[in-house]
This record gives structure tokens, C-alpha cells and sequence, in this order.
């Protein structure tokens, strides 16, 4: 990644909030610095952005309180939240790819490892 860390296990169809998604752990010197949550399926943009709520409610209830948004939706990322767990930061978007669209989920430490 543009951040340095290098890309060393993918799970396929790991579970996360109820959902399949395929896992792919990022690390550097330190451990585990980052995990990126990538759709099993490209959805419409309509039925990515009823997922992207679903898992909103479902990720409030497990991390609490969404963090304040730091900007405005653009053309290729038209919804994101935010969540802080600990020393770790949530983000759950919506991704368009061409005609269709991703929801994507990442985990990273805020700062040194899990």
C-alpha cells in the first residue's frame, strides 16, 4: 500500500457483521496495522447504498457513536462512516466501480498495532 504496508494473508468469505466479505491483513515491522473488508459481489449503486445503511445500524450498535463526517460525499465514494474502537478507527464506504458499486469495510490502528 501507499502507506508502507505490505499485503501478507487474504481470507476468503470471512464473516463481519453478519455479512461475507473477503479479508485481506495488511502488515508492517510492527504486526498487524490494517484490515481491508472487500465485497464477495459488486451490487447496483441503490442496492449498495441499502447495504451501506444495514451495516451502519449493525456497526453503531457493535462500535457506538459514529464519528462527526470530515467532508462531502463525491462521485466516487458517495457515502462513508467512521467508528473508533479502542486504538482501532472503522470506516464502512460505498465504492462505485463503473456501473456498479462496493461497500468496503477497513480496521486500522489509530496508532502502533491491534
Amino acid at each position: 500500500l501507499a502507506n508502507g504496508l505490505s499485503l501478507g494473508l487474504v481470507v476468503p468469505k470471512a464473516s463481519n457483521l453478519d455479512r461475507a466479505f473477503d479479508a485481506e491483513l495488511y502488515f508492517d515491522d510492527a504486526g498487524l496495522q490494517q484490515v481491508l473488508l472487500l465485497p464477495t459481489r459488486l451490487l447496483t449503486t441503490s442496492a449498495a447504498m441499502m447495504e451501506f445503511d444495514e451495516l451502519r445500524q449493525a456497526a453503531s450498535r457493535r462500535y457506538g457513536r459514529e464519528l462527526p463526517s470530515t467532508g462531502t460525499p463525491s462521485a466516487d465514494v458517495p457515502a462513508e462512516a467512521r467508528w473508533m474502537a479502542g486504538p482501532v478507527m472503522i470506516a464502512l464506504r460505498v465504492e462505485n466501480r463503473g456501473a456498479y458499486a462496493a461497500v468496503v469495510m477497513s480496521y486500522a490502528s489509530a496508532k502502533g498495532r491491534f
